[in-house]
């Protein structure tokens, strides 16, 4: 289920594991190379937004300057007429800069500045706790995670030498040198030393799987 997990499978999707499986040791990870976590990006953007946020509400007291501009043909008449002759139209341009400067722009906008100001020291609190809190998860899952190999590291090298013990009490059961129930005891240290190294190797690499998204985003 925990390969199923890391490869992106169905709950329903069969897997199966054929031929012999070679253990390799995974790479032992730094906290340095794990990439922020979703929930810390996630409180970053809220950051971002409340700062905009205050931003534009603090834009509403700057001065503003514009610039307008025309260019063009009019006709100046003490009538409603409009005449069509080539003298009846006048050249007329113009080229404004508005300055515009707030002199009171009511108290709802101090108290829309000053909520924004709370709003984004509360983003940058939340942020600092997820941070801290990622921080230490992160170290927990490698600390974890290094255990986890150093288990599955040993428990590697005792299913090894209970799988040797097995093949040479075969031999000699093979011989004739040991009784049935003798060869049957070992035969099932082995299969306990077997069972042990794969639930260890189990938890590894459900660990690993944990990682491995951090280092390929």
């Amino acid at each position: 289920m925990e390969l199923k997990k890391l490869f992106g499978m169905d709950a329903s999707d069969k897997l199966i594991l054929a031929g012999k499986f070679d253990y390799r040791n995974t790479v032992l990870l730094g906290i340095q190379q794990l990439q922020s976590s979703s929930q810390v990006k996630h409180a970053g953007l809220q950051l971002d937004q409340a700062d905009i946020q205050l931003k534009t509400s603090k834009a509403s007291l700057l001065p503003s300057l514009s610039l307008n501009s025309y260019f063009g043909r009019q006709q100046f008449r003490n009538d409603f007429g409009v005449g069509f002759g080539e003298n009846d139209w006048n050249t007329h341009s113009y080229l404004a800069l508005n300055l515009s400067i707030p002199i009171f722009t009511g108290f709802n906008t101090r108290s829309r500045i000053n909520i924004d100001k709370v709003n984004k020291q509360i983003a940058q609190n939340e942020k600092r706790e997820v941070e801290q809190h990622a921080t230490l998860e992160d170290e927990k899952l490698l600390a974890d995670y290094k255990l986890s190999l150093n288990d599955a590291e040993a428990a590697l090298e005792t299913y090894l030498l209970y799988k040797e013990n097995h093949e040479l009490t075969f031999q000699k059961y093979e011989e004739g040198l040991i009784s049935l129930d003798s060869y049957h005891s070992v035969f099932e240290d082995y299969l306990r030393a077997e069972n042990a190294y794969l639930n260890t190797l189990s938890t590894l690499y459900t660990y690993y799987s944990q990682i491995l998204p951090r280092i390929q985003q």
